[in-house]
């Protein structure tokens, strides 16, 4: 059963655009790892410094490896970086 992961970020107001290159290479690319079934990407209507991405996975396992590539790689601290605040996600499944 597949489970989806949804995370929130604030991006810095003059780090906006550079997010939003950022999130689109996001949006090519995770879909094209092991595991990984979707992604959806959402900008907030009234912040649009405010993004939602909703990550569908086979498995938690598979979204942990990937995880920790990203962070072992250096991609997690360059998407970080362009953060006012940590992301805030969590694991969820479809009802």
């Amino acid at each position: 059963m597949s489970i989806d992961f949804i995370i929130h970020f604030h991006a810095k107001p003059h780090e906006q655009d550079s997010f939003a290159t950022l999130i689109e290479g996001v949006k090519q690319q995770l879909p094209l790892v092991d595991g990984c079934q979707q992604v959806m990407i959402y900008r907030n209507s009234s912040d649009p410094c405010r993004y939602t991405l909703v990550e569908t996975w086979a498995s938690k396992k598979h979204h942990t490896n990937n995880s920790k590539a990203m962070i072992s790689a250096g991609h997690w601290a360059h998407i970080v970086s362009h953060l006012e605040a940590p992301p805030v996600g969590d694991y969820h499944e479809r009802v």
